[in-house]
């Protein structure tokens, strides 16, 4: 025999307060921001108004039919000293000053409330609207790791490529997507015989993405897993060829910020056979420090070392075929696969010095509610401006040639099986 059991209000209060509400905590790539206002003077010799942070956010006044912003970097370049009495006349040496120009453009989230039937009155006694709300500025959170993590492998977020974020038939917009997808001009692969090797690099992207594939097929094997001594040959690589940010979270010895997978933490701690360097991370994590930045799990060389739990993986799926694989806010489209020939995914890791990545932050997020038939159903549309890219300054250099990006690199290393 059914029955039904009638709740006092003290238990439906007592169940209202044990509800566990999930948030999330504010993105890492926002923590290491700074925000580079426009009406700033211009960084001029002498002057130290650059910031020292991974990512340059930049910030202006909305005006109409303006979708970029604009930043100044002037560019040390080699000098011929001049000894004696020898003439110096027709022998100067130019600066050379390079305009980035960051775009933005609108990101929204919809979401529905509870209506005003009966049911969307208990909803509302539980506090799910509010808590709906308060999952907009998750999905946000998400969002910026995405555009950040795209941006660092593919140049951009996924909408300043994006014809369709650009053109639509509804509204007879007709602007021409601003930028195109662009591999890491400096792009490596790890393997214990041959260390850090750097993929061949092309302005076409599917040219890129095909050696990268082929390499990596052929080249990492399942044991080439993330341990002490990639570390140390990336802290080399970093010396010698990345800007350092000058000091970060207080310790002026924090000149890189080295971004790894849970999967390559969890290889690093657990090697037996490497170097076990790692261990010297501990001795920073009372520093406090770690409640200034999330993942954060000590610093080892200069290097902030940073657990990401949401960094993409790439997946191989022919000898010659490879695609990234991100968490968005949508869903979680990684499918660890043990590193194998033809097949498997690789993890990626990512070292990033000063203005790595710059963020066009016009508008922070609004909130903006709606309700038809007569207020009985409602919802709600978070909005904000934004456009996240990689800084490449020297993107028209040959990369046999020049440097095409001194502020970053990325790398891959093996999916073990045991971190699948």
């Amino acid at each position: 025999m059914a029955y039904v059991t009638i709740a006092t209000p003290g238990q439906v209060q007592a169940w209202v307060r044990k509800t566990i509400k999930q948030r999330l905590n504010s993105s890492t790539w926002d923590q290491l921001s700074n925000r580079y206002e426009w009406g700033q003077t211009v960084p001029k010799s002498g002057m130290s108004t650059v910031p020292k942070s991974v990512v340059h956010k930049i910030t202006d006044e909305l005006k109409m039919g303006q979708f970029s912003v604009t930043m100044l970097a002037i560019r040390k370049t080699g000098a011929a000293v001049i000894g004696g009495s020898n003439s110096a006349e027709g022998k100067e040496s130019k600066p050379t000053t390079k305009i980035f120009s960051a775009f933005f453009t609108n990101q929204r989230v919809p979401k529905s409330l509870p209506d005003m039937s009966v049911s969307g009155d208990m909803s509302e006694f539980y506090g799910i609207a509010q808590a709906t709300i308060d999952m907009v500025g998750d999905d946000f959170v998400e969002q910026t790791d995405y555009d950040c993590q795209r941006s660092m492998i593919d140049g951009c977020d996924e909408f300043l490529d994006s014809a369709a974020a650009w053109q639509s038939s509804e509204y007879g917009s007709a602007i021409n997507a601003p930028q195109t997808k662009t591999l890491h001009p400096n792009t490596y692969w790890y393997a214990a015989a041959t260390g850090l090797t750097k993929n061949t690099w092309s302005a076409t992207y599917a040219t890129a993405n095909t050696n990268l594939a082929t390499a990596v097929d052929a080249g990492i094997a399942v044991t080439d897993t993330f341990n002490t001594i990639v570390a140390d040959q990336i802290h080399l690589l970093a010396t010698r060829n990345i800007v350092p940010m000058g000091g970060s979270g207080g310790k002026a010895e924090v000149n890189y910020v080295l971004k790894i997978s849970d999967a390559q933490w969890y290889d690093w701690t657990t090697n037996t056979t490497a170097s076990v360097g790692w261990r010297d991370l501990m001795k920073y994590t009372e520093t406090g420090m770690d409640r200034l930045f999330n993942g954060f799990v000590g610093v080892y060389k200069s290097m902030m070392v940073i657990v990401d739990q949401r960094c993409p993986v790439y997946d191989v799926s022919s000898s010659t075929v490879g695609a990234w694989q991100y968490q968005t806010p949508l869903a979680d489209n990684r499918v660890r696969a043990v590193t194998a020939a033809n097949d498997g995914t690789r993890e990626c890791f990512m070292l990033m010095g000063r203005g790595a990545l710059a963020m066009a932050d016009v508008m922070e997020m609004d909130l903006v509610r709606k309700s038809r038939d007569y207020e009985f159903v409602k919802s709600i549309c978070g909005h904000r401006k934004r456009g996240t890219q990689r800084v490449d300054l020297d993107a028209t250099v040959a990369p046999t040639s020049a440097r095409v990006n001194e502020s970053s690199f990325i790398g891959l290393t093996a999916t073990s099986a045991i971190t699948v």
